[in-house]
């Protein structure tokens, strides 16, 4: 048989009552959380949020270092090319003047 579940949370000054339903039959069974039990759902809730967050800033980082990264590539891979470009030049000049040179 299959049924679904519904979950009501009420809240206390003393206490956090679950509240669990069958929606066919309706018969309620309360968990009751003591302040104690409380305070360390809500801390490791607190702690979740927490990493949640440095993951986020993390990954953002990430991604933005990954771009640097790119772009210092990208860079460096013009500036080899532009020095492979001025040593053919350069190979091309020195090669015109021994020709001019030896015509003289």
């Amino acid at each position: 048989t299959v049924f679904s579940l519904s979950l009501y949370i009420y809240s206390t000054t003393s206490q956090t009552t679950i509240m669990a339903s069958e929606e066919a039959n309706l018969h309620p069974d309360v968990i009751n959380l003591d302040e104690e039990e409380e305070g360390v759902r809500a801390d490791l809730e607190k702690e979740v949020r927490t990493r949640d967050a440095q993951i986020s800033t993390m990954e953002k980082t990430r991604l933005e270092k990954q771009q640097e990264l790119e772009s210092l590539q990208k860079e460096l891979e013009e500036e080899r090319l532009r020095q492979m470009k001025e040593s053919i030049l350069h190979r091309i000049e020195v090669e015109r003047i021994k020709r001019q040179t030896k015509s003289v």
